[in-house]
């Protein structure tokens, strides 16, 4: 079991082939899914608080075969401090984002202890 201490945080990464224009819907869809998710399950909140929750970046790589013209790859990040068990989290994460429609490549997760945080976004 992967129990998190109330100090850890919990990163998710997407990464999505999309247009920088598409790449803001899908950013805005990420957080509509995923924000209800953290409240109910994760007891979530913004890391650092002042902050959004959410960080893209552009990621310079080969294109994919299942990118589209003009698609480049992004990483979207969310983080937030966390209680519980994050594998259950990061289901639950998974499967809104996926009940939803919103695209992805693939999603990883990384649970940052005390030590580890500044490492966050």
């Amino acid at each position: 079991m992967s129990e998190s201490a109330a100090s850890d945080i919990v990163e998710f990464g997407f990464q999505i082939d999309a247009t920088q224009g598409e790449t803001a819907v899908n950013v805005a869809a990420l957080d509509h899914v995923i924000a209800p998710v953290l409240g109910e399950i994760g007891n979530g909140f913004s890391i650092p608080p002042s902050h959004r929750r959410m960080a893209v970046r552009f990621r310079q790589e080969p294109p994919s075969p299942r990118q589209q013209p003009g698609q480049q790859l992004w990483d979207v990040f969310v983080g937030v401090r966390q209680r519980g068990d994050a594998i259950v989290l990061g289901e639950e994460v998974l499967y809104a984002v996926e009940r939803a429609g919103v695209r992805f490549e693939q999603m990883a997760q990384i649970v940052l202890t005390n030590g580890c945080q500044e490492a966050a976004f």
